[in-house]
């Protein structure tokens, strides 16, 4: 069976067509990728600190350490600041809890305790310097034992 040339003319424009087609493909790839390269970091170019944040850690029930504060229970990971807050007294570490982790104004606290506000103030600033002075203490320590 012979072509015909005008077999042949339909055969050559596919040819072409699909060359085009094939072309602007590769093309259209190699922009992405260079797109791409624009945008992306190989993990070895990062810093420790944005591979740390990259991920998540899992935190399961059994490590978390918690203090009871007006009927709630607040759940404390960092094991430093659950020692931290267990030295001080229960009043001052439940002002901090009340404060920081159930975000109680000033004026709610004193409430809850009868006392003035500027009392309540007072107990919280006084209990952050403990909480200061204790992890400094802490890091001491740490830093001697090394």
């Amino acid at each position: 069976m012979r072509i015909t040339s005008f077999q042949k003319a339909i055969q050559l424009q596919f040819d072409t067509l699909a060359r085009k087609v094939i072309d602007c493909t590769v093309k259209d790839y190699e922009r992405e990728i260079g797109r791409r390269a624009k945008h992306e970091l190989t993990f070895s170019d990062l810093s420790e600190t944005e591979i740390n944040c990259i991920g998540k850690t899992d935190e399961y029930f059994s490590d978390l350490t918690s203090f009871k504060v007006l009927g709630e229970i607040i759940h404390v990971l960092d094991d430093r600041l659950y020692a931290t807050l267990k030295c001080l007294s229960e009043r001052k570490r439940d002002i901090i809890l009340m404060y920081y982790f159930l975000d109680m104004t000033d004026e709610e606290i004193s409430n809850f305790f009868q006392i003035a506000r500027s009392t309540a103030t007072r107990n919280r600033a006084n209990a952050l310097k403990e909480i200061r002075r204790l992890i400094k203490e802490e890091m001491k320590d740490d830093e001697i034992n090394s």
